[in-house]
């Protein structure tokens, strides 16, 4: 079986560090198994813990879909964590088969990710990629809720909106100012 500290070396969040410094962290890790089914966070619980899996699988779903499948060497519980104006969880994560983790208390992880620059980076790039899935998950929801008519053909563009001619009619498209709308900032 491998140790705690060659489970979180292997974890990209902290590959970057010294070997020393994933020792430390390791010897503030909990070991947690629990069987399949088992439901290990879900989504709107307070979130007080970050978790590494090191062995079996689990389910991450979000309102009830299926987002991907986490296994050894993935972790969640990040976002939970560096919230601090919501703390509640976003996600679920069913354990899939018997699930062995290593589980940090939010006290101790964030104290260690704010004194360890590369590791606080590398939660920000995992942040920014979760906005990014979310954001592409959003959008294949709104193309199945639109018909044949696209949102985004629906929807006017400032600087592509119809033009409007300035005196009498359209020259050229230099002669042409688009249309204004009350309300609208002409900056």
């Amino acid at each position: 079986m491998t140790t705690p500290q060659e489970v979180l070396a292997g974890v990209s969040l902290f590959s970057m560090l010294p070997e020393e410094e994933v020792a430390k962290l390791a010897r503030r890790a909990h070991e947690l198994t629990v069987p399949a089914g088992t439901v290990v966070t879900d989504a709107d619980r307070v979130g007080v813990s970050f978790g590494v899996i090191v062995d079996g699988q689990a389910a991450v779903s979000v309102h009830g879909q299926p987002v991907r499948v986490l296994g050894p060497g993935d972790y969640f519980g990040e976002m939970a964590l560096i919230d601090e104006s919501y703390r509640y969880r976003s996600a679920k994560i069913t354990a899939e088969t018997e699930l062995h983790c290593l589980m940090f208390p939010k006290w101790g992880f964030r104290h260690f990710a704010m004194s360890h620059p590369q590791t606080a980076w590398a939660l920000l790039e995992v942040m920014a990629q979760r906005v990014r899935d979310a954001e592409n998950r959003l959008g294949k929801e709104i193309g199945r809720r639109t018909s044949t008519r696209r949102l985004d053909r629906t929807l006017p563009v400032r600087g592509q909106l119809p033009y409007a001619p300035r005196r009498g009619g359209l020259a050229s498209n230099r002669d042409a100012r688009p249309l204004s709308f009350p309300g609208d900032q002409h900056w």
